[in-house]
């Protein structure tokens, strides 16, 4: 008899503790409905720095940056749930319930769905391969040492000569952990100079970044380390945010969703450009994991918050992937995003590196976009010195580092034309290929082709082009004079015109291209003693 108690008593216990167990669920809401929040006071939620690039960039605030509303966030409190985060751009919520709580929070009549985010546990991939490489002595005005070939390779060292190093920019990294980078002396210029703005680590809820994982702290050190002979990073005068995103104790869903809340976080900030060595493709829970037609730009948590990110105008630099010789071998999210730009690998003689992955897309759009070195990097070690380890972990800071010193020599450049840019100065850009994209940038060459579009040449970006909004880079001689543009297609029978008054280097069209078809069109732009005419194709 007692035995059978003992049986009824564990059977009961078990029932209840299932019932009682909690999951992460995703929750969307319907609208952002009498919100205390508005868009005509971007204040309460964006900082001074983030509404200055705003206006630098018209980038208007629109509903998407308004928080979710704190009376929804409060219903679900009072079902029972935890609230872990609220997405400004996704109007949703990650919480933590059980499955009774879910269902009366799904209930709720402002409430548009969920998704499960998962809890389980197991084992992180290190994106990391350890190797050697080769080392080169630096002749230049910066001692380099070992990370010479890294650095040159993109001509950064050129950018260092020319006196850009990122100054001014503002950089958040998304990461793993940055283990003992407050410690180690290769960062003390980054400490002495207040270069490290702001930390937190979305994970454990707290703002110490310094004492889980050293894959962040290798990251930064590529941009940010300052120890000559040693190692020089590309962008070691840049500021930095630093947060931790990633749990490499597990693979859930959750982290995209940590993801998310650190780009939104940057985005408040105001950062300029967010580095991110991360991506997804499996998690412990195969049902969630990620198909290769995920992979289309527009489908997966992470893909759909990083193109947001590149919407608020930052430049949104992702790792490729490891891949290259597993049976996957294709880029992870978010590298698919078509506003992101992805990077792949290159040996430090600048061939294809076996592990680096793939394109294309799934819908068929070159990636990676460009590449650098990914193989033999000289990284900071936890330990104190350098090491050097190998993935597209690390040839992602570089493009990051790249871009940061372009944006300091040219700061009216958007994120986009920036993006833009560097594709173009690819070493392959007119043959590009699936493997390199359109190759290794090059500093020189984007210093090269910036200046001849800003002061000798007429342009159009982006081109081709889909449905964006048209912008025309006009030759110094045009400036402050009045042009008018005139659209025609192939058959010379014209589409639209429009009239540039007061000319700038930079102009935004009022154009509308949506209704348009596929194809060639040609642009014909007219001053008071010269014509130009290019054409554009619509894709």
């Amino acid at each position: 008899m007692k035995n059978i108690l003992l049986f009824l008593i564990l059977v009961i216990f078990f029932h209840l503790s299932s019932s009682a167990q909690t999951n992460k669920y995703f929750i969307h809401f319907t609208d952002k409905n009498n919100s205390p929040y508005s868009i005509s006071n971007p204040i309460q939620y964006l900082s001074p720095r983030a509404l200055s690039k705003r206006v630098k960039y018209n980038i208007p605030v629109t509903v998407q940056d308004l928080p979710v509303n704190p009376s929804y966030l409060d219903s679900l409190t009072s079902k029972g749930a935890q609230v872990v985060f609220a997405s400004r751009w996704f109007n949703a919520a990650l919480i933590d319930a059980t499955a009774s709580q879910l269902s009366a929070i799904t209930a709720l009549p402002f409430v548009q769905g969920s998704t499960k985010a998962n809890r389980t546990t197991g084992i992180h991939k290190e994106v990391s391969h350890p190797a050697f490489g080769l080392q080169k002595t630096s002749v230049l005005s910066l001692d380099y040492g070992p990370s010479l070939n890294q650095v040159s390779m993109i001509g950064g060292d050129d950018m260092h000569n020319d006196g850009y190093n990122g100054e001014g920019v503002l950089i958040a990294l998304l990461d793993a952990g940055f283990l003992n980078a407050n410690t180690l002396s290769i960062f003390d210029s980054l400490f002495l100079n207040n270069s490290i703005i702001a930390t937190y680590d979305f994970v454990d809820e707290e703002t110490d970044v310094y004492d889980d994982d050293a894959h962040g702290m290798q990251v930064l050190s590529v941009m940010g380390a300052y120890e000559s002979g040693s190692l020089i990073g590309l962008s070691w005068k840049a500021k930095y945010i630093l947060l931790r995103t990633e749990n490499d104790a597990s693979e859930t869903l959750t982290e995209e969703m940590n993801w998310l809340r650190g780009a939104e976080y940057a985005d408040s900030a105001g950062a300029d450009i967010i580095n991110s060595s991360l991506g997804y493709n499996t998690f412990d829970d195969a049902s969630m994991d990620h198909s290769y037609a995920d992979m289309d730009g527009n489908t997966t948590i992470i893909t759909r918050a990083a193109d947001i990110a590149a919407s608020k105008g930052i430049l949104v630099v992702n790792s490729a992937g490891n891949e290259g010789n597993n049976s996957w071998k294709q880029i992870l999210a978010p590298a698919d995003g078509d506003s992101v730009l992805a990077v792949g690998a290159v040996t430090s003689l600048g061939n294809y590196a076996s592990f680096s992955s793939r394109g294309p897309s799934y819908d068929g759009r070159i990636k990676p976009d460009v590449v650098a070195q990914g193989n033999s990097v000289v990284l900071a070690s936890t330990a104190g010195g350098t090491f050097f380890g190998s993935g597209t972990s690390f040839s992602a800071p570089m493009i990051s580092g790249l871009a940061a010193g372009i944006w300091q020599a040219f700061p009216y450049l958007t994120n986009m034309e920036l993006l833009y840019y560097i594709q173009r100065s690819g070493s392959q850009y007119a043959h590009p290929d699936y493997k390199l994209g359109y190759g290794i940038p090059n500093y020189l060459r984007v210093k090269d082709l910036v200046g001849r579009n800003a002061l000798d040449e007429f342009s159009f970006f982006p081109n081709p082009l889909e449905n964006e909004s048209l912008v025309v880079n006009l030759p110094r001689k045009e400036i402050n004079r009045e042009l008018k543009v005139n659209f025609y297609d192939i058959t010379g029978r014209r589409l639209a015109e429009e009239i540039i008054s007061s000319a700038g280097v930079r102009n935004e069209l009022s154009t509308n291209i949506a209704g348009w078809a596929r194809g060639v069109y040609i642009v014909h732009m007219v001053s008071s003693d010269a014509k130009y005419i290019i054409k554009i194709i619509k894709q």
